[in-house]
């Protein structure tokens, strides 16, 4: 496999887009725990990682959603277009009280 993109960390994983559109998944507190991922279309940009997980797109309009410690897509959304952005991360609105 060859590196295509950039790299995304978490505590415990290294997610590796690849040019072969695999997302490759490596351990860094145990690096021989390996798995990965494949993609309809290429990876462009660096997946999003958090607490429950993990989701990248690709060239070919797919959004991947997958578990940070699984090695399968649990579920992938078709869009009209090309992936072109990185993934974001949209925080609910704190119910904290506005301050007078």
């Amino acid at each position: 496999w060859v590196p295509s993109g950039t790299v995304s960390l978490s505590g415990a994983w290294a997610y590796v887009p690849t040019l072969n559109s695999q997302l490759e998944v490596f351990g860094l507190v145990d690096p021989s725990l390996k798995w990965n991922c494949g993609s309809a279309g290429y990876i462009d940009q660096p997946p999003l990682v958090g607490r429950s997980a993990l989701v990248w797109g690709t060239s070919k309009g797919y959004v991947n959603f997958a578990s940070p410690a699984e090695g399968k897509v649990n579920f992938r959304l078709q869009t009209s277009g090309p992936i072109t952005a990185p993934m974001g991360l949209s925080m609910p609105p704190s119910k904290a009280p506005a301050k007078p």
